[in-house]
């Protein structure tokens, strides 16, 4: 005969005490029963996890995977992983622009590069030369740049200036120049950008090589790239950029 206590405790419903050791089992557990509101925070362990049981769609990653690319950490991104394409040689670049404005602005450039390489393709200017600014989120930077140039038939250095990297192409080198201008980051994390050049110039038949130099620090993480021609006049021909990681 049932006790008249235990059927009070009955109408209270079943506590854990009333609960013999290991006699709950899964067959009395229905399907999705078990909620995630049941589940205590940090208590799914590595243990509980079968193996192969995460896949790519349950990381959080900042950017859609792309066939190639690698997984690398970046801090200030989504979930703090980014596939990015692997390290060396340019991993990338835009298409070539063929030009014909007094300014250009190449945007879209990928997130962490390390490495840019802006390859002028018979560039020229009628006037005041042709200029390279760089740029962030907040728009291309007029300021704070450091450059130095060089060239070679004359043993001649440029001053340094405030408001661009340095001229590669001066007015008068209508005829066209070719060449290309690395801008390297100096260390992970760091906004700013170490500048070197190298342009060819077709002075009625005569080649001139012309070195430059310079340095520029963003407020936050180069996105876009300026060229443009000095006193209004258009900067035509061919440009295109690669990139590294």
């Amino acid at each position: 005969m049932t006790k008249a206590r235990d059927l009070a405790d009955l109408g209270n419903g079943v506590s854990t005490a009333d609960i013999v050791d290991a006699n709950v089992t899964t067959a009395k557990i229905t399907d999705a029963n078990v909620t995630t509101a049941k589940i205590a925070d940090a208590n799914v362990t590595q243990g509980k996890l079968a193996d192969q049981s995460v896949n790519e769609a349950k990381m959080q990653v900042s950017n859609a995977p792309t066939n190639g690319y690698f997984l690398s950490a970046q801090s200030g991104n989504t979930g703090g992983m980014t596939w990015a394409e692997a390290g060396g040689d340019p991993t990338g670049s835009s298409s070539v622009s063929t030009i014909n404005a007094v300014t250009t602005t190449f945007t879209g450039i990928p997130a962490a590069v390390r490495t840019l390489r802006i390859i002028f393709d018979f560039v020229r200017s009628a006037a005041s030369g042709v200029t390279v600014k760089l740029g962030d989120s907040g728009g291309i930077e007029s300021s704070g740049y450091i450059g130095l140039g060089y060239t070679a038939n004359s043993f001649s250095t440029s001053s340094a200036t405030s408001s661009w990297i340095m001229p590669l192409i001066s007015p008068n080198d209508t005829n066209g120049a070719y060449g290309f201008m690395d801008i390297t980051r100096v260390a992970t994390g760091s906004n700013r950008w170490i500048e070197s050049g190298l342009v060819l110039i077709n002075k009625q038949n005569d080649a001139i090589a012309r070195f430059s130099g310079g340095s520029k620090t963003l407020s936050g993480e180069l996105t876009q790239i300026e060229i443009r021609g000095g006193g209004g006049s258009n900067v035509t021909g061919n440009v295109s950029i690669m990139w590294g990681y």
